[in-house]
């Protein structure tokens, strides 16, 4: 994630990718900030593009807050909405030497303790309780927020109660955080996700005393990819079906995963990069293959940039068209995000008609 290189040995350059946050080293402190303004990603981040969030629930944030603080928050929220529904329970095995019998013995081990004069039994049982590895992730997540002195006292209080609703649950493993939330812990999804990004993202940092300055990366394409496809499914909503797409190439193990099927005839793909005015090959190969997969023939690159988004073109039987965030600074991202919505009904005002038959009352804003 951090490329570092150097010329003459006293002058650097870190290059940290596809993250935002904060290094912290002995006597400097690196601030990684994002692609596009700030106060943009934050709004981004707090539409819940960075854990799957429930329908709903909103993030309260302000401009001058970090990502870090942020992220603190949107954990919190979703831990108190965790414990208010009910930990989940599950069974765990023990083998212990105990002075009483419980479950079941090991007669062998247990007679020859017994001969020695101690009145030890070698016991095997079950237990049904919370300690389990969603919630030592949980807790973990809940305790770091609680030591962080740049989150506000207020979270830290509300992460100190999740931390007393996690009693008896045993100290955080590695291992842990490759258990993830299945059918049955469905409930665990949302503040799991915000728990996964405390634990990798925060650190020590690289101090030669082992404590250094405090440390965090939180990935950002993904979440930010998320929030625009939410975006435009519901945005279209009420006009069209709108769904991730995956097809397997014929005669190969190759699959084609637009980030969005837009009905009959569309597909999309979302780039979290600040347009340049200049095509990148690559990204436009990659959506007339997309396309071109599903028999489509409009495509939509979905990303970022300082200039309003420009009339399509057609690549053989493919309109290529581009709908793009106004990614000014002077902007709030409130407008960003109204006029986003704005030029992507518009696009598929003009794209249904080839697409198939459509009603009027079913393109109407």
């Amino acid at each position: 994630m951090i490329d570092v290189s150097t010329v003459d040995g006293s002058n650097w350059t870190v290059r940290v990718a596809n993250a935002v946050g904060v290094i912290g080293l002995p006597g400097v402190r690196l601030i990684v900030e994002p692609k596009i303004p700030r106060h943009h990603l934050v709004y981004l981040l707090g539409m819940g593009a960075t854990a799957p969030r429930s329908a709903g629930s909103v993030v309260e944030y302000e401009e001058s807050e970090s990502f870090w603080e942020l992220l603190a928050k949107m954990f919190v929220d979703s831990a108190e909405r965790l414990v208010a529904h009910g930990l989940r329970r599950s069974y765990r095995h023990h083998r212990e030497e105990l002075s009483f019998i419980r479950g079941r013995i090991n007669p062998t081990s247990s007679h020859l303790r017994l001969r020695r004069g101690l009145m030890r039994f070698d016991c095997e049982f079950d237990t049904y309780d919370l300690d389990m590895p969603l919630n030592r992730t949980i807790l973990a997540a809940a305790r770091r927020v609680v030591r962080s002195d740049s989150v506000d006292p207020e979270v830290r209080r509300r992460a100190g109660g999740v931390v007393s609703a996690f009693y008896g649950v045993s100290n955080f493993e590695e291992a842990d955080l490759k258990v993830v939330p299945d059918r049955d812990t469905a409930a665990y999804l949302e503040v799991h996700a915000c728990a996964r990004f405390i634990l990798a993202g925060r650190g020590l940092g690289f101090g030669g005393n082992g404590i250094g300055g405090e440390t965090y990366l939180i990935p950002t394409p993904l979440a930010v990819e998320s929030a625009i496809r939410r975006l435009v499914t519901n945005a279209l909503a009420t006009q069209v079906t709108v769904s991730r797409g995956r097809k397997v190439v014929s005669g190969t193990s190759l699959t084609l995963n637009p980030d969005l099927v837009v009905g009959l005839d569309a597909i999309g793909d979302v780039k979290y990069k600040v347009w340049s005015g200049v095509w990148v090959r690559s990204d436009l190969y990659q959506l007339i293959a997309f396309a071109t997969g599903y028999s489509a023939t409009h495509a939509l690159h979905l990303g970022f940039s300082v200039e309003p988004s420009r009339g399509g073109f057609w690549v053989g039987g493919v309109c290529v068209s581009r709908v793009v965030w106004n990614a000014c600074p002077d902007i709030s991202a409130e407008a960003a995000c109204d006029s986003f919505v704005r030029d992507l009904r518009h696009w598929w005002v003009t794209a249904a008609p080839t697409c198939y038959a459509v009603s009027d009352a079913a393109i109407t804003d």
